[in-house]
């Protein structure tokens, strides 16, 4: 049945539809938990000011072990994503990628006290792997330090299995 029911003593607002809701206009919800902006067709969730389709400030975290507490995004989507992680100018924007039963994880990051761009893993044993053509491994660096190109096991701090063409070794 529709109906509108409120409660005075737990300030409780219950509303049965028998089908969708329709809302014009922008909608709000506990100041900026959410904010939907009509004109611009932009939600916003910890911001009553999104400036794209979805933008999201601030976030708890989360308990799962890939996870650490400054990750506050997750986004999938069918065709074709893009995504922007800005922080201030004294710490890491990063991307943490792992399993939520393993602590174990691979971080792409950007600093900004050098402008650089950082690629690696989160434990001692990990090694970070190239890939090309049909996901075939090119290249590989070992959580020791040895780079493999065209292998897979490198043995020492340049190992290449194929032909090298260089024009001045020193």
């Amino acid at each position: 049945a529709n109906e509108i029911e409120t409660t005075g003593t737990s300030n409780t607002l219950t509303i049965g539809l028998p089908d969708d809701v329709t809302i014009t206009g922008d909608l709000t919800v506990d100041t900026n938990t959410l904010y939907v902006d009509s004109t611009n067709n932009y939600v916003g969730l910890g911001t009553t000011t999104p400036s794209k389709t979805l933008h999201i400030v601030g976030g708890a975290g989360s308990s799962g072990a890939a996870f650490s507490s400054d990750i506050t995004t997750v986004i999938e989507n069918d065709g074709a994503a893009g995504l922007q992680i800005l922080s201030n100018d004294s710490n890491l924007s990063r991307i943490r990628l792992g399993s939520v039963s393993d602590s174990s994880s691979t971080i792409i990051a950007f600093d900004p006290s050098d402008d650089g761009m950082q690629i690696g893993t989160s434990t001692t044993s990990g090694h970070v792997k190239f890939y090309s053509s049909n996901f075939t491994e090119r290249m590989r660096i070992t959580s020791g330090g040895n780079v493999g190109i065209g292998t897979t096991t490198p043995s020492t701090t340049l190992d290449v299995s194929g032909t090298v063409t260089a024009t001045t070794f020193s």
